[in-house]
Order: structure tokens, then C-alpha cells, then sequence
């Protein structure tokens, strides 16, 4: 069978006959179809096809013609779409500059965006791990559709300003998160109720909604929350100057006054026997789980917004509004300061190996560094200021998160691996599940997204990839001269 679309606004089914299968006998017409259809595509087992077009929609078909789905896929209109190998996913081209990547019920998994032009094509490889794209920048991209949308996490009761995100925390097992909002509350989401390690895979198809328990005890905006190493305690920090102390059950442990101005910061030393906390009064403090004051550590002539841990518990880094990240060895002396004239300095973490720092900045970028301050990389993408950053698990993919609603992965070289877009406001927390298969974002649009990530390896074209990256680039060039030799007066790809 043979299906046509066509700018006259309808889509053919036909039926190859003759010797050779050079004759064409119509079939019927897919009725439904209300504007230009500029791609028409069968499921790999060839049980439903798949039409766009100029209205934005995304349809699916049975093979006798009955109209199963519709639902919007783009803010521009569609120019094309193909199905997965497998044919589980669907993914569709923009003139949004956009390629998104949905499954056959509509929902979205993620948003490809690095075309500063109209997409064309779209063509997936046959193990399907890679994805090609032509642009009417002159430009083929190929991505790995290795991360998707789980779920979002939100409250149910009316939502307004009070409830923005500012910080989220996997704990240790993978299977809660716990969101810092300026409700004054934390919330701890219990993915799955068993307690037992979270799978990705599991929880994608989750279609309940989850009530999170709320610790309430604060008097202001709940800045940041995080877990101890065993995952037992969780440690808040917020606007009231205090820092809290909670069970996993939701009972407060400990309460004390930290600081004589907001408190942005609490994080736990890798023993989980100290809690540094950082804040606008210029200070950052270590603490015992008792509320004991070890040291203050004064230095920074600024707000200071972020304090972690070294992965060996032996330095102590923090970022701050005067413009420098400074690094201390665990009993307070100054062993480098680090200076950024860019902006100032939201966030500061280490890599799991203790060897580089990665730094978010003001002037929306992300700086990877060594620890002695050499600088590594300079990332570049974010459109406005950059609040977070966080190494994956395994070192090898940095997270990045915004003002511009997005957040970024990035390999270590400097590359852009993906955009991960879908919140409606600023996002301020970022967290890795242990096993790095899940990543959480916190956003002032209410909202804690969980996105299921498999193995980031950057995308190198190397000898042993060449056939392979050929025969992408070639199915897909093929299919914009297609389109382009009949519709436009410009040409893609060479």
C-alpha cells in the first residue's frame, strides 16, 4: 500500500499492482484534513499511519481510514514526521524550528531545539538510537532521543505565586523528592511507595497523580533542601535565617537560628556529620545535626548563595553575589578565591571526582574549572541568567538550569547535548537520582519535572560511525531536495 499527501488538502491510500508494482489503483481518501498535508507516514508493522500539515496537528490513522488521534503538535506549521523503528514514538519537524518526539497517545517526551531555521526532514536510524535533522540553516544535526518527560510533580489546590520551586533533592535510593518552596514548605513526593529503588522505565507510564507530604515550620520562603548522605535527614534552608531538620516521616528533628540574614543554602559534608549553610549576611557557617555552631567562614563581601561539599570532604567551595567563588579548606582558611567579572555567582558544585568545579552565572553562562581556577570551558546557550548547575553521577554530563524556563545538558568538551524545555517559568533547582537515570527541575511556575535519562554519550562522528551518519544524512537530504525541489527555490543540503 501507498499513501500520498498532497497540498489539495487530502491525503490518498493506494494499492501497488502489476509487475514490478508500477500500476496504482486509489483506494480511498483520509477524511479529516482541512489545510495543506505535508507529510504522510506508515508504522514500521504498517497498522497506522500518521499525517501533518499546516495546521499544527498531528494525526494518526487506522489503515481502513478511521481517524484515532489528533492533538497539536507545534506552535508552526509541520513539514514532517517518521515513526521509530520500533514504532513506539513518533517524531515531527517544525517550522517552529523545533523537532519533538512524542508517543502514539499524544504525550510528549522531549523538545530537539537547535535549528535557527525550519526543519524539513526528520529520519531516525534503524537501531533508532540516533536522530537526523536538515534545516533550512544548511545545516544537518544528529541527536540520541535519550531523555524524556516522566511526570510532573505539582500541587492540585489553586496555584499562584506562593507555591514556586526553589530547590529539589533526590534522595539517596532514587525514590523521593523533596521541593523547597516559597510556600514556606518542603514537600517530599514518594515516587513509589514500596521504597525500593525507582526505575525509570517504571515510572514513565505513571498516570496517577502524587500527593506530597508537607513539612511545615517555617515562617518564610524555603530556599533549599537537601539529604543526607543516608538519606535519613533532610536539611532546609530559608528566608526566616533558620535551618531546619526533618525525618523522611515528616516530623522536625531540629530547628535553630543559622544566620542574621536569609539562609539560600544547607548542604551536608559527604560524612553527613557537618552542614554548611550559606548567607546574605555575608557568611557561611558550619553546623552539627545538633544545631551546634563548629566555624564561621567570612570572606566574601556579597550575598552568598550556594556552600558544597568537596566528594572527599576536604574543601569546601562557595559562589556569591560579589562576583567569586571561593574555596576553603573544612577548617575555614582561604585557599583560593576565584574571580568572575561576568556576573554574579549563582551556584558552584564539584565534578564526582573532585577535580573540576562547574560555576552558573548571572552572565548566563556555565564556566567548568579546575580547582586550582584554571578555566576548562565557558558553556553558552541559556538566553538569561543561569541559577543552577549540577554534575551527572557518573561525571560525564553537566546540567544546567535558568531564567530562560530551560534547562541544558552539556558535555564535559563544551558540547550542547539537549535543551530540555516544558517548564512555563524560571527554573532554579536541579538534582540527579544516584543512578543518574532520573533528573528533577524545580520551577517558579509550581511545577518539579522528572525527566528519565539514559546514557548521555556525546555524539561523535568517528570512523566506525561514518556509514552510519552517511546513510542519516543521505536518507534525510534526499527528502528536503524532495520537498524542495517542488515547494521552495533554496536547497539544504548538498
Amino acid at each position: 500500500m501507498l499513501a500520498s499527501a498532497s497540498f489539495d488538502n487530502t491525503v490518498k491510500l493506494w494499492s501497488i499492482e502489476g509487475e514490478g508494482g508500477k500500476k496504482f489503483a486509489f483506494i480511498k481518501n483520509l477524511k479529516g484534513q482541512n489545510t495543506d498535508v505535508t507529510s504522510v507516514s506508515f508504522s514500521p508493522n504498517s497498522d497506522i499511519i500518521a499525517t501533518v500539515g499546516a495546521d499544527k496537528l498531528v494525526k494518526i490513522w487506522s489503515i481502513n481510514g478511521t481517524l484515532l488521534r489528533t492533538w497539536e503538535g507545534h506552535e508552526r506549521g509541520i513539514r514532517s514526521l517518521n515513526f521509530s523503528p520500533n514504532g513506539q514514538t513518533l517524531a515531527t519537524a517544525s517550522e517552529d524550528n523545533s523537532v519533538k518526539i512524542w508517543r502514539l497517545d499524544g504525550s510528549l517526551l522531549t523538545t530537539l531545539k537547535g535549528h535557527r531555521a525550519i526543519i524539513y526532514g526528520v529520519s531516525f536510524s534503524p537501531d533508532g538510537q540516533t536522530i537526523a535533522t536538515a534545516s533550512a540553516d544548511n545545516t544537518v544535526k544528529l541527536w540520541r532521543p535519550d531523555i524524556w518527560l516522566l511526570k510532573t510533580l505539582e500541587v492540585k489546590f489553586p496555584k499562584d505565586r506562593e507555591h514556586l520551586v526553589y530547590g529539589v533533592s533526590f534522595n539517596p535510593n532514587g525514590n523521593i523528592v523533596a521541593s523547597a518552596s516559597r510556600d514556606k514548605t518542603v514537600k517530599l513526593w514518594n515516587l513509589k511507595a514500596e521504597g525500593r529503588r525507582q526505575k525509570a522505565e517504571e515510572f514513565s507510564y505513571l498516570r496517577d497523580s502524587i500527593i506530597p507530604l508537607l513539612l511545615k515550620g517555617h515562617q518564610e520562603w524555603v530556599y533549599s533542601v537537601s539529604f543526607s548522605p543516608d538519606g535519613s535527614t533532610i536539611a532546609s534552608a530559608s528566608k526566616d535565617k533558620t535551618v531546619k531538620l526533618w525525618s523522611l516521616g515528616g516530623e522536625a528533628i531540629a530547628s535553630w537560628k543559622a544566620h542574621n540574614d536569609e539562609v539560600f543554602d544547607a548542604s551536608f559534608s559527604p560524612d553527613g556529620q557537618t552542614i554548611a549553610t550559606a548567607s546574605a549576611d555575608k557568611t557561611v557557617k558550619l553546623w552539627n545535626k545538633n544545631g551546634k555552631l563548629l566555624r564561621t567562614i567570612a570572606g566574601h563581601s556579597g550575598w552568598v548563595y550556594s556552600v558544597c561539599f568537596s566528594p572527599d570532604g576536604q574543601v569546601i567551595a562557595t559562589a556569591s553575589a560579589d562576583r567569586t567563588v571561593k574555596l576553603w579548606n573544612k577548617n575555614g582558611k582561604l585557599l583560593r578565591t576565584i574571580a568572575e567579572g561576568g556576573g554574579e555567582v549563582n551556584w558552584v558544585t564539584f565534578s564526582p571526582d573532585g577535580r573540576t568545579i562547574a560555576l552558573a552565572s548571572d552572565d548566563n553562562t556555565v564556566k567548568i574549572r579546575t580547582v586550582d581556577g584554571r578555566l576548562l570551558r565557558t558553556l553558552e546557550d541559556h538566553s538569561n541568567k543561569v541559577s543552577r548547575v549540577s554534575f551527572s553521577p557518573n561525571g560525564r554530563v553537566l546540567a544546567s538550569s535558568s531564567f530562560d524556563n530551560t534547562v541544558k545538558l552539556w558535555s564535559l568538551d563544551g558540547r550542547l547535548l539537549k535543551t530540555l524545555a516544558g517548564h512555563r517559568d524560571r527554573v532554579y533547582g536541579l538534582s540527579w537520582s544516584t543512578d543518574g537515570k532520573m533528573l528533577a527541575s524545580g520551577s517558579w511556575d509550581g511545577t518539579v519535572k522528572l525527566w528519565g535519562v539514559e546514557e548521555m554519550t556525546p555524539l561523535a562522528v568517528n570512523s566506525e560511525m561514518n556509514d552510519r551518519v552517511g546513510e542519516l544524512v543521505g536518507r534525510t537530504c534526499d527528502r528536503i531536495h524532495d520537498y524542495l525541489r517542488y515547494n521552495l527555490q533554496d536547497t539544504t543540503c548538498n
